[in-house]
């Protein structure tokens, strides 16, 4: 009897071991690819360096110990690749559908821009007003986002034009309503808002940085949506899309629906990148506050192939490279800009592969047709 009951508990225990396993060998294949366009662009970067006259070696070492080389220097990658990794899966998810979520600068914008009044306007507990302020970020993402989502559906207006109309009338309403009505009036230089009240201030979860729980959200939004997109229905859907917009058709999937399925998460996620940045790591709303995270979440987007648990490592190799740029524009006079030089490799590298890929496809194709 004791043998009995012992045996559904192992059974259960073996099967979640087994899908940890399987879980984190998909994310092992699934990271060959961003690894392997790093390597080659640091690679092909330590030549120019080389060729203007700086130490690449040395350099790199400066790169290495900035990113990994003590617990600051970890916290400062992580702190990184919260926002990257957010922003990634924000565009990634419509990728997968085919589409451009090109306005995540502006949905996060606008997420960072409601954190902050939330948390100078309403006072409340932080058990509350930390939840609060992250799932209205993460609404007034979605629905800006609901927007090009709509017009794509029912007019065929095309998601990149109006996503980057959107996000420039998003940034600049925020920044003239801050500079003209919530401006700290302590602040000379920077146009930013008095901080939020404690309590909505989201703690590190790492001490001496700014590493906050935004970095555990990403990561289970990552798995999540990893599961939606190869276990569930709506996913197969979206996927379909993706792969062909007439096929779905044929087969019964509603386009548009999938479609704003995925704009309104994207926003929302995109709202939570500004939430984590204002609240968390600024205490304050403070304009120009993101470096281009929308972007970036490109570069994050395409490094990884759209696929979200390779986005959490390309995320955190992005995250690295921001990290350690500063110790070597401290060391060596190095402009921090440079890591847009290698960051441009990448990119140049990740599309050459797949360009080749898609030749090699045709030539068999052909190849295969002829008589």
């Amino acid at each position: 009897m004791t043998q009995e009951l012992v045996r559904p508990a192992e059974t259960a225990s073996e099967s979640h071991r087994s899908r940890l396993q399987s879980l984190l060998m998909r994310t092992a294949a699934a990271s060959v690819r961003p690894l392997t366009a790093i390597i080659i662009s640091l690679l092909i970067f330590a030549v120019i360096l080389q060729l203007v006259g700086y130490d690449a070696l040395q350099i790199y070492k400066s790169l290495v110990l900035g990113s990994v080389g003590s617990t600051n220097a970890i916290g400062s990658t992580l702190r990184w690749a919260t926002p990257l990794i957010l922003s990634g899966l924000a565009v990634a998810l419509p990728l997968r559908a085919g589409l451009f979520n090109v306005g995540v600068e502006g949905q996060l914008y606008l997420g960072g821009f409601v954190s902050a009044m939330l948390g100078l306007h309403l006072s409340a507990p932080a058990f509350l007003a930390q939840p609060l302020a992250i799932v209205l970020a993460a609404l007034v993402g979605a629905l800006w986002a609901a927007i090009p989502a709509a017009l794509l559906i029912f007019t065929g207006a095309t998601e990149i034009v109006t996503t980057i109309m959107l996000s420039a009338i998003s940034v600049g309403v925020v920044d003239y309503l801050v500079n003209n009505h919530f401006r700290d009036p302590a602040s000379a230089a920077a146009v930013m808002t008095k901080p939020v009240q404690a309590g909505y201030h989201f703690p590190s979860i790492l001490p001496n940085s700014q590493v906050s729980y935004g970095l555990l959200l990403a990561i289970v939004i990552g798995i999540a949506m990893h599961r939606f997109l190869n276990g569930t229905s709506g996913g197969y859907e979206v996927r379909m899309i993706g792969a062909s917009q007439s096929f779905a058709r044929y087969g019964g999937i509603r386009v548009g629906r999938s479609w704003l399925l995925v704009m309104v998460a994207s926003g929302a996620i995109a709202g939570l990148v500004g939430a984590f940045e204002t609240n968390g790591v600024n205490g304050r709303f403070i304009s120009g506050f993101s470096p281009g995270y929308g972007l970036e979440g490109f570069l994050v987007a395409f490094l990884a192939n759209s696929e979200p648990l390779a986005v959490l490592v390309a995320g955190l190799a992005v995250g690295a490279l921001q990290a350690g740029s500063l110790g070597v524009a401290i060391d060596f006079g190095v402009p921090r800009t440079t890591i847009s030089i290698m960051q441009g490799l990448i990119i140049l590298l990740v599309s050459a592969q797949l360009g080749r890929f898609t030749v090699l496809k045709r030539l068999l194709t052909r190849r295969r047709a002829r008589p």
